[in-house]
């Protein structure tokens, strides 16, 4: 199974349905933004630090797997030369769309985050990448590609979900049994469904993930030539969250420099 096209197309059917993660941001968002009010997340609802970005006039931002016409769109509108790069047409649509409504000048391109090969070496100031690692495998060709085509001292921002929340089945309203550890790490989606399983998931347009561990997820990213700088944790609190987000936060993000 080509778990990247089963999540493309998954993608393409969830941004036509306008799920959450794809609903492009508002006028007054992409105002806000023009006036220096970033208000963009990696993982979670935190925002991130705006320290994290400094001067945004003509930064060149590659929006790594993070199309919907959210963040790339805001962070045109800030000021910065942006560059959206997603696997899903219709993410890709949206930004473009959003690029086009507000004149943003955002250059929209589909393709997957496991092939940069289209940018050049020190292609760009910050690689912005939201919550889409758990849908690839291989973080260290990821990570060396990000280090290659970022400029000297160039910034790597990084959201994932937390590797523990795929340790647990979410039984609440099922009996008493609340969060049931039942899941082993690192955590393959597709590996720990039946194969009954994962022929309804695809029929059901799920997205396939996978957990990582924290070696490869910050390690991997020291390893390839970039040091950590910061980090940050957040959670979900909306009524559709699973109940763990009222434990402990279940998303970070890593903001690091190529050295």
């Amino acid at each position: 199974m080509n778990i990247e096209r089963v999540n493309r197309h998954a993608w393409n059917k969830a941004t036509a349905e306008r799920c959450p993660w794809v609903r492009p941001v508002s006028k007054e968002t992409i105002d806000r933004a023009r006036s220096g009010d970033l208000a963009v997340t990696l993982a979670g609802p935190r925002a991130v630090p705006d320290r994290w970005f400094g001067e945004m006039e003509n930064r060149l931002i590659l929006c790594l797997g993070s199309g919907g016409g959210q963040q790339a769109a805001v962070l045109a509108a800030a000021g910065a030369e942006v560059t959206s790069l997603d696997i899903s047409d219709e993410q890709v649509r949206r930004d473009q769309e959003m690029s086009d409504e507000h004149a943003l000048g955002i250059h929209c391109v589909q393709g997957t985050m496991t092939d940069l090969s289209r940018f050049a070496e020190n292609s760009f100031d910050v690689v912005f990448n939201p919550v889409s690692i758990i849908y690839i495998d291989d973080l260290q060709s990821l990570w060396r590609e990000c280090r290659r085509v970022l400029k000297p001292k160039g910034r790597l921002m990084v959201g994932t979900v937390n590797p523990h929340s795929f340790l647990f089945e979410d039984n609440e309203g099922v009996g008493d049994k609340g969060l049931v550890a039942t899941y082993s790490l690192p955590f393959v989606e597709e590996e720990t469904l039946s194969a009954d399983e994962v022929t309804q998931a695809i029929g059901r347009n799920m997205m396939f993930c996978r957990s990582h561990t924290l070696e490869d997820i910050i390690g991997g990213q020291t390893r390839a030539g970039f040091a950590i700088t910061d980090f940050i944790e957040s959670r979900r609190t909306d009524a559709r969250a699973p109940s763990i987000n009222r434990l402990c936060p279940t998303y970070f993000a890593t903001l690091a420099v190529k050295v």
